[in-house]
């Protein structure tokens, strides 16, 4: 069986038992007797937005990723580019904007 929704990075200690119809026997613990799930990368920034800021810029409007992956989101990187394979500048794109994720999201919808 698979235990799901359960929170990255949490330890959880797992024990097993049976049962006829005189009730549940004892329990065995797992082995190993506790394990995470691993904190993971988060998932992509949901909803995307580009609109027009002005003549010479665009404006970027995002949500914050659905997953955080089991840990704080704590930077998020904006990338641009003439060429949708982002590697217009020998292999990178063009521009790059790195900025720490603010605790309430705010600049992020």
């Amino acid at each position: 069986r698979v235990l799901t929704d359960l929170t990255a990075g949490q330890l959880y200690h797992v024990q097993v038992s049976a049962a006829n119809d005189l009730g549940f026997g004892h329990p065995q613990a797992s082995t190993p007797r506790a394990l995470a799930p691993p904190i993971q990368k988060p998932s992509t920034p949901r909803n995307v937005i580009l609109r027009v800021a002005s003549s010479r810029s665009l404006e970027v409007i995002f949500s914050k990723p659905e997953s955080d992956g089991g840990d704080d989101v704590t930077l998020y990187r904006i990338e641009w580019d003439t060429n949708s394979n982002f590697d217009s500048n020998n292999h990178s794109p063009i521009g790059s904007y790195s900025f720490i994720s603010p605790k309430n999201e705010v600049g992020c919808d």
